[in-house]
């Protein structure tokens, strides 16, 4: 076996085909199966299931792939290095989001990311199926939700609790509002959980005070429910991250500040692996000093 063995591996993985990875390897399709085979055969298991239309991952094959694609990705980029003459790592990235996090939160910090790292491509992806479960290889997610288990690491970064917003042009034209008794006053818009009538459980400094407001808008989707409230339909629950920078802007003001709803966390994960390179490190320093930031 040698180290070329295991980057040929690694690149039937990373493209998801055979076919795939002799393109990118620029050798014949026969040759990338017939390295992998011998790999294989090497290390006495089965690394991948191959059927006539599909290709898999043993668990065994999985648990390589994750020791040995970090260690390829770093020979390459020293390669690089030397190839280009340049002082600084050319890398790519891949990063996994959920789309409301990718949508509002994630721009603010690749745009600090990029400043400070121009020679390091990050390629995103916006998905509804959380990452342990994508069957897509990646280096970092950001991810607002529930989460499987997995081996997955397992960082958070917010609490991810919600406040309630509203815009200053609708606040001038309405009641005031002083306590969550008085959001029965007002126009509300609400997230539609399934099957369950729309309430707000407001956790503040005498407890939780539940709440049950007449609703002027439901949605399933956080980002129709924030355009409402922009547009001045109401006041509505918003995560407190993702509010931030348009509390900044003034285009937002958060009603009954200290009131907030419970949420689900901020996590950022990344695969559990013996080696990390360097860029990812930095991606991930980028990422909690934003966190911090908040």
């Amino acid at each position: 076996m040698t180290l070329n063995d295991a980057a040929v591996f690694v690149a039937v993985v990373q493209n998801g085909t055979f076919a795939g990875a002799a393109k990118d390897l620029r050798m014949p399709t026969s040759t990338v199966s017939r390295v992998v085979s011998k790999l294989e055969a090497h290390l006495g298991t089965q690394l991948l299931r191959r059927t006539t239309r599909s290709m898999a991952l043993t668990d065994l094959g999985r648990q390589y792939f994750e020791e040995v694609e970090a260690a390829v990705q770093a020979i390459q980029d020293a390669s690089n290095k030397l190839v280009q003459g340049k002082t600084e790592m050319v890398y790519r990235l891949r990063l996994i989001a959920s789309p409301d996090v990718g949508t509002e939160i994630l721009p603010e910090i690749l745009v600090q990311f990029r400043a400070r790292h121009p020679n390091i491509l990050v390629d995103v992806e916006l998905t509804v199926t959380p990452p342990s479960l994508t069957g897509q290889k990646f280096d970092i997610a950001i991810w607002g939700g529930p989460l499987p288990s997995s081996n997955l690491i397992r960082v958070t970064l917010q609490s991810g609790d919600f406040g309630l917003y509203a815009a200053p042009a609708y606040l001038e034209k309405s009641d005031p509002l002083q306590a969550p008794q008085d959001l029965a006053k007002h126009s509300c818009i609400l997230m539609r959980p399934e099957r369950k009538a729309p309430k707000w459980d407001l956790k503040g400094p005498d407890g939780t005070t539940k709440i049950t407001p007449p609703p002027t808008f439901t949605a399933n989707d956080i980002a129709f429910l924030r355009n409402m409230v922009l547009q001045g339909g109401g006041i509505g629950p918003l995560p407190i991250a993702m509010a931030r920078r348009w509390e900044a802007s003034g285009a937002l003001s958060r009603v009954l500040p200290d009131y907030a709803m419970p949420g689900l966390p901020l996590y950022l994960l990344y695969p559990n692996r013996a080696f990390t390179s360097r860029p990812i490190e930095m991606l991930k320093k980028t990422i909690c000093d934003w966190s911090r930031g908040l």
